[in-house]
């Protein structure tokens, strides 16, 4: 958990210096989603006065191998021009 925490850190220390507003594709499994991750990061940008759009895809058991041949995964990807 702690490695999630400064990693988000990080990521707002490298959005102070860029536009207010970031898009973020989370791409995890159900480690992610049901701790809500994206939702927490919104938060957090928020309270940083951050505008973060999100969108995830988290299947429950989900590996990298998994994601790579799994097409809404690549679907979402290409979806958008995510800034992380």
């Amino acid at each position: 958990m702690k490695k999630i925490i400064v990693l988000i850190c990080l990521c707002f220390i490298k959005l102070n210096g860029s536009s207010q507003s970031k898009s973020v594709l989370f791409i995890g499994n159900s480690y992610t989603g049901a701790n809500n991750l994206p939702l927490l990061t919104s938060q957090l940008a928020t309270s940083a006065g951050f505008s973060l759009t999100h969108s995830s895809q988290t299947p429950g058991g989900a590996q990298l191998i998994n994601h790579i041949s799994n097409s809404a995964v690549i679907n979402s990807i290409y979806s958008n021009k995510w800034d992380y």
